[in-house]
């Protein structure tokens, strides 16, 4: 029996002024069996007769992102009741992506969820199959174009994809408060919450825009971190929870795609992973995968290619013409240009290294998404201190107009281009 199922719903964004993602999918059902005799199985284990889809209908998303509901499905027996513990294979069919779990088995409700992630074609139907035994659903989802100044969310919102138009993308892992009773609480690892830092993303991202006319891409996470830890890895972060993992895929996989467009239009770009710490000295702590140790090295060793290769600024530094330790705290270095706007930075050209100091030289998402590992989407992750920086409102903006016109002056000197939008600049002559 095949059935054919036609819907449409609506994404709801973040804020109630943004427009909503029309939505539109085709869900193609085939089943396959029937039903047992009343005797049923002289084993434990009952038929499984029934494969329904039961989330993931009447869905679009992103090119290149999570489908951001389902696919779901649920195993039923011959008596129509749900089936736990039963593996459910999923597999892609058509149309490229990922299926990030490949098999899962059913919870006490009888369902079975995957994050699913879509192929990079915008405009195209893709297709993922669902199996047990002779049973077999399958999804349709149609891609779309992500459009800067539009906001696309992850299942239940729990993470935020805002696309952009600039070689600029910004990811903010620790600042979410969402604390979703579905999911349990991690059991270790590092549980406090780096305060004000979605805000600041935010506020970055409209300072940006403001100084050059385009959006850069941003990412969110708005799970609190006792529910996910997006800067470590799988394991850690989501301690074995699926709804935690599916929001770890999103958020690692909104940031692959931003910086797949940034390489795709531009050829490089710039990776910020940002963040909070709560150490004794107020000044913004630069982590480009170097530590301490390393910092305090003169620059003559510094610039040593092991400590180049090590680094999330490997592309960027291996340029022609760009000395390493220019880019790291030299005079136009990001933490040169954040003191000359009044904001003390570590490392710059009046603060090197930092000592014996507390100082975090950079996590999970900057060794990830930065040049160290290849790419050439170069990265830092910049610790911001709270006092002065993200305590009130006001420092708050005043941080985002500092940090959006010290990039302004770095892209130029270390990218060797504007950072404005490809194709955008004939548009900024006002003689046009």
């Amino acid at each position: 029996m095949t059935l054919l199922i036609d819907g449409t719903r609506k994404l709801r964004d973040i804020k109630p002024s943004r427009a909503s993602v029309a939505c539109g999918l085709l869900l193609a059902v085939t089943s396959f069996g029937a039903c047992g005799d009343s005797s049923g199985p002289t084993d434990l284990r009952r038929a499984v007769t029934t494969l329904n889809a039961v989330e993931g209908i009447g869905l679009q998303a992103p090119a290149g992102t999570v489908l951001p509901a389902g696919p779901t499905v649920e195993v039923l027996d011959q008596n129509g009741k749900p089936i736990s513990g039963e593996a459910v294979s999923f597999q892609v069919s058509g149309g490229g992506g990922t299926a990030l779990v490949s098999r899962r088995t059913t919870n006490a409700q009888g369902q079975v969820r995957i994050p699913w992630l879509l192929g990079i074609v915008p405009g195209t139907t893709q297709r993922l199959t669902a199996s047990v035994g002779g049973l077999s659903v399958v999804f349709e989802a149609h891609t779309i174009e992500a459009l800067p100044g539009e906001s696309y969310l992850g299942r239940n919102g729990y993470t935020e994809y805002l696309p952009g138009e600039l070689p600029l993308v910004v990811s903010a892992p620790h600042g979410g408060d969402q604390r979703p009773a579905e999911i349990p609480d991690r059991t270790y690892g590092t549980m406090a919450q780096d305060r004000n830092t979605l805000d600041l993303a935010l506020k970055i991202r409209n300072a940006v825009k403001a100084r050059t006319g385009f959006y850069p891409y941003v990412i969110l996470s708005r799970l609190h971190r006792t529910k996910l830890d997006p800067n470590r890895e799988i394991v850690e972060a989501a301690q074995g929870d699926p709804e935690s993992e599916r929001a770890w895929w999103e958020f690692q996989t909104y940031i692959e795609e931003a910086e797949r467009l940034v390489t795709e239009a531009y050829g490089e770009g710039f990776y910020i992973d940002l963040h909070g710490h709560g150490h004794p000295i107020d000044r913004l702590e630069l982590g480009y995968m170097l530590s301490a140790s390393d910092l305090a090295n003169t620059d003559q060793n510094l610039s040593a290619q092991s400590y180049v290769n090590k680094s999330s600024v490997r592309a960027l530094a291996q340029k022609p013409g760009i000395a390493f330790t220019s880019l790291i705290r030299g005079p136009s270095s990001l933490g040169s240009l954040f003191e000359g706007l009044g904001f003390p930075a570590v490392p710059s050209l009046n603060q090197p290294n930092p000592g014996s100091d507390p100082f975090f030289s950079g996590g999970y998402n900057t060794g990830r998404h930065g040049s160290r590992d290849g790419g050439t989407v170069s990265g830092v992750q910049i610790e911001c201190n709270y006092p002065g920086v993200r305590d009130t409102d006001a420092n708050r903006q005043a941080f985002a107009e500092a940090l959006a016109e010290a990039l302004e002056a770095f892209f130029p000197v270390f990218f060797d281009m504007e950072l404005t939008a490809t194709g955008q600049a004939a548009s900024l002559d006002p003689g046009l």
